[in-house]
């Protein structure tokens, strides 16, 4: 009982919420503060029938195409619509307007029980959440606006809700429309006050203005003079005071006219198709009036209510036009006595393109026609009726106003030509002659036809014989070129060498149908068929045999019309002419299969010489160190007794091995460059970090050959230490360089290395480096091919000082790929000095700078390790590596067994893994991804380092997306190994 009291308390307190606010509305000022009011209307609705949501919808436009959530109440819990409810179309609720255009409400006690009679609406409301809905319609002066709905309310008091939401809407559409209604009055009373300044302005103008009911029949003067005001008075009946007004003040010879322009009768028809009519008259006072009627209103049909009627003097335009004709008539007379020339001929008003015959023969096309008012519709209609297609663009080009002004612009007078179906007198061919006239303002021209039938048939028969002639003359040199070998093309002697006649021969040679298509496709010139890296070339040659004899032969290359380029040979003779004419007359004879074969026996000549010298040097490169290898083998056999000679033996063939495997890596690279597709790093480093790098590897490799190396001083002072691009070849671009002023060197001798800095723009800066020796220099024949592979100055250095003849091809390859430049000055005997500079962009942000502080030698037993290595000797040699340095090894024989070990073994039974990546079953990278993806807790966190020969960036690049940790190329560096394995296992607790 005690809730039901509440609950009743509840519904009061609400209920006297609505009925205050409701009170609100109608103390709105404007629109703006009813919006204010009507949310906390939709809440306390909402409270009152327990609803989920309460909303209000309206027109989204004038034209009720569909509707818009314009207000929007939510309970808590409830997602709000509005947002998604800004254009809903009429045609998806047609049955819900239906209903409130029949003033009806809609409830739906359960949204299921209406799916199949109307699917449109339970669409709508289903992903809504709505299961039950109240929604009545509301109305303004007898107008369906809009409607006020509830989602999910209190069904049992379904009267109630729906009475409430229809006294809600309604009063809330009749206050807003009252607020409309009134800001409409405000808006009609500035209007009304406009109209006013309006009508000040216009009553200058115009004498008189009347407002006129066509319906009523009835005006009502706005503006007037004082005699038509004694006339008519302020307002009265329309045709009575016309009458008098027309009887009173309209000179007689123009009141007929006036009686059918003042006829109120038909005006509304005559206003039918427009907006405004006028006419002309003359006052018994001899002065000149315009009269004019304005539409003002229409009905909904279109029909013309109301008027205005407008009048005002227009005497100094009368004198103008009056004076006008005068001269024109005077000019007429000139142009009768032209008649005599001329056929026909117009006055045309540029500025309103209408226009008047001067004089015109019976038997012309051209003849009066009073509906076409304006001059281009008159030359349209002519043109199409009468000109030949080929010329009717150009005459209503030619003849327009806009056209003829343009021309006027910087001449007098201009002609064209043009030609129609014959005429009454059997006459076609005619001239146009346009005059300028222009006087105070005023721009005319007249235009004069006259026939040049005489002229164009002389014309025409002079041509057609001259085309005979040469057709005649083309054949007897078409029936001579098809007897020749090859074609034939005529040139004159210009500096495009243009074409005069070429066969059909010819242009069958380069793929064209006709002669024609193929002077059409080149220009009819040699300049757009010759290969440009030919052009320049062949007419030099050219020449040089023209200089010597009135003949040349010369081969080049002719662009065909699929767009390949065919080997032609081009025999020319120069041919003077009595007139003293020169012309070129030209054998062309296809040398396309010939030529093409020749160089491709030239070029597998080269490859195969090419594939013999590398396949030489390479074999000599590397049999020398093997078979110091080998040899120093031998020796370790025969004398295991003497450790002095073991260990000598032992240093010089890992020197030996060293170098072989130095002269793989650089021809590996060389062939990496030499891949157009392959892109060096583009990212951020530290200049300076990067040259003390280079500095302290130098400086080992002087020191061993007791070599004196200088640096400059401090590189951390350069003004851009931050750079972008590949720091690894910068660093081998640098250190090839380095290192060959060194190997070249004499003993106790000098290094000098400088870099400077030159700021190309505010992004890019150039890397300016000279490295200067006091070596063995090199000869001038030597320095032209120092950049190809396997060149070394002295031959002897190959044994001597274990160059690869790789490094300097490298440097270019790298340098041609940064966009940087080498220049190497050298003396033999006395040194070297090579000057590169290399173009970077300027890096925005600071590299960042690693120190590589040295590893603490942990001690490695009780590490236990996985091996992946499919050949049994390189894991033999892995695994020995390992345990001597008191490591636990597992060893696999391929990536399956390498992922078996590990899954099947506890977690964290490995400290790491090493994988070789060129293995049967299942390779490394996919072995790594195994044990990356097999879900095992260590699987993550455990290091994987790859031990491989592929040893590009590439390479590298792929094992750390497979997931590997590092990268370590064979052979292994036994250090390298070690330190490697200590930076991933450092802290573990099996390893101490």
């Amino acid at each position: 009982m005690e809730e039901y009291r509440d609950d009743k308390k509840s519904k009061l307190y609400y209920m006297d919420e609505i009925l205050h606010k409701i009170s609100s509305m109608s103390q709105a000022e404007n629109e703006k503060q009813l919006d204010d009011i009507t949310p906390s209307i939709l809440k306390s609705v909402g409270k009152y029938t327990a609803a989920d949501r309460a909303y209000i919808f309206e027109w989204s436009s004038e034209k009720k195409e569909s509707f818009k959530n314009t207000f929007e109440w939510c309970a808590s819990g409830i997602e709000p619509q509005i947002q998604n409810l800004q254009k809903v179309p009429v045609c998806l609720m047609q049955n819900w307007v239906e209903t409130f255009i029949q003033k009806k409400n809609i409830i739906i006690y359960d949204l299921e029980e209406i799916a199949e009679e109307t699917p449109q609406e339970y669409e709508i409301l289903k992903p809504q959440n709505i299961h039950a809905l109240i929604a009545v319609p509301i109305y303004t002066n007898h107008k369906f606006i809009g409607f006020i709905g509830l989602d999910n309310p209190d069904l049992n008091q379904n009267m109630v809700s729906m009475n409430l939401l229809s006294d809600v809407g309604c009063h809330m559409g009749s206050v807003r429309e009252n607020l409309r209604m009134m800001k409409a009055l405000e808006d009609a009373l500035e209007t009304a006050n406009l109209n006013g300044e309006i009508i000040d302005s216009i009553s200058k103008l115009y004498w008189l203005i009347y407002r006129m009911n066509l319906e009523t029949g009835t005006y009502e003067e706005i503006s007037a003079g004082n005699e038509m005001h004694k006339l008519t008075g302020k307002h009265g009946k329309t045709e009575e005071d016309f009458q008098h007004a027309i009887n009173t003040i309209v000179d007689g010879e123009h009141q007929e006219m006036m009686k059918k322009f003042l006829d109120t009768s038909t005006l509304a028809d005559r206003l039918k198709d427009t907006e405004s009519i006028a006419v002309e008259y003359r006052a018994q006072s001899g002065s000149w009036h315009l009269a004019r009627f304005i539409v003002k209103k229409r009905n909904p049909s279109g029909k013309v209510t109301n008027v205005l009627y407008v009048v005002r003097q227009i005497d100094k335009e009368k004198q103008v036009e009056i004076t006008y004709k005068q001269e024109l008539i005077k000019k007429n007379r000139i142009l009768s006595g032209l008649s005599r020339d001329y056929t026909t001929a117009f006055v045309l008003n540029l500025d309103t393109d209408e226009y008047e015959f001067v004089f015109n023969q019976e038997t012309n096309h051209a003849q009066k026609h009073e509906e076409f008012k304006a001059f281009s519709d008159y030359v349209d209609a002519y043109a199409f009726a009468f000109a030949l297609p080929e010329f009717r663009d150009v005459m209503r080009r030619e003849l327009d106003r806009n056209m003829i002004k343009k021309h006027f612009e910087t001449e007098d007078e201009y002609h064209f030509s043009f030609e129609t179906s014959p005429n009454a007198a059997g006459l076609s061919c005619f001239q146009a002659h346009i005059v300028k006239e222009y006087e105070e303002g005023s721009h005319f021209a007249f235009l004069g036809f006259r026939s040049i039938d005489e002229i164009v048939q002389k014309e025409r028969f002079y041509k057609d014989s001259l085309q005979k002639v040469n057709q005649e003359l083309k054949h007897q040199l078409d029936m001579i070129t098809s007897a020749l070998p090859g074609g034939v093309k005529i040139s004159n002697d210009d500096p495009e060498y243009s074409f005069k006649y070429v066969s059909e021969h010819f242009a069958q040679m380069l793929g064209y149908d006709t002669p024609e298509k193929l002077m059409e496709a080149s220009g009819g010139t040699i300049v757009d068929l010759a290969h440009p890296d030919d052009l320049e070339q062949g007419i030099a040659q050219a020449l040089e045999q023209y200089s010597k004899a009135d003949h040349y032969e010369i081969t080049y290359r002719m662009k065909c019309k699929n767009g390949s380029w065919k080997y032609i040979e081009d025999r020319g003779h120069k041919i003077c002419k009595p007139n003293g004419v020169i012309e070129h007359w030209n054998l062309i004879l296809d040398k396309n299969e010939l030529v093409e074969k020749t160089i491709a026996l030239e070029s597998e000549k080269k490859a195969n010489q090419s594939k013999s010298d590398f396949l030489s040097r390479m074999s000599h490169d590397m049999r020398t160190p093997l078979n110091g290898i080998i040899g120093l083998m031998d020796i370790c056999m025969k004398h295991p007794e003497d450790r002095t000679l073991v260990d000598s033996s032992r240093l010089k063939a890992r020197v030996a091995a060293d170098h072989l495997l130095s002269l793989i890596n650089d021809t590996l690279e060389l062939s990496k460059l030499e891949n157009e597709e392959a892109k060096l790093a583009k990212e951020d480093f530290y200049l300076p970090e990067l040259l003390r790098e280079v500095e302290t590897i130098a400086q080992m490799r002087a020191d061993e050959e007791c070599i004196t190396i200088h640096f400059m001083d401090d590189p951390y002072s350069i003004p851009y230490p931050n750079l972008i691009g590949s720091s690894l070849h910068v660093k081998q671009i640098f250190l090839n360089l380095i290192t060959n002023s060194i190997k070249y060197n004499h003993k106790n001798g000098t290094v000098d290395c400088c870099l400077k800095e030159e700021k190309e723009s505010d992004e890019r800066v150039l890397v300016d480096v000279t490295i200067k020796d006091t070596g063995i220099g090199m000869s001038e024949d030597f320095l032209k091919n120092i950049f190809h592979p396997f060149v070394q100055a002295d031959q002897g250095a190959r044994s001597q000082y274990k160059g690869t003849g790789l490094g300097m091809a490298i440097v270019k390859e790298l340098l041609d790929r940064m966009g940087g430049t080498i220049q190497i000055d050298s003396v033999e005997n006395q040194g070297t000095t090579i000057h590169v500079v290399i173009p970077f962009e300027i890096a925005e942000e600071p590299a960042v700078v690693q120190e590589m502080s040295e590893l603490p030698k942990e001690n490695l037993s009780g590490c236990r390790i996985l091996l992946a290595e499919d050949n049994e000797l390189n894991r033999e040699i892995a695994a020995f590596l390992l345990k001597d340095e008191g490591i636990s090894v597992t060893e696999a024989e391929d990536g399956q067994q390498a992922v078996e070990c590990f899954l099947k073994m506890p977690e964290g039974y490995y400290d790491a893994v090493l994988m070789d990546i060129m293995m049967p079953v299942m390779d490394g990278y996919q072995a790594a991804r195994a044990i990356r993806g097999s879900g095992k807790k260590d699987a993550e966190m455990i290091p994987i380092i790859a031990i491989t020969a592929n040893a590009f960036a590439e390479d590298k690049r792929k094992t750390m997306e497979a997931g590997m940790d590092a990268h370590l190329s064979k052979p292994l560096n036994v250090q390298e190994l070690m330190d490697t394995i200590r930076k991933f296992c450092a802290g573990k607790q099996i390893c101490q």
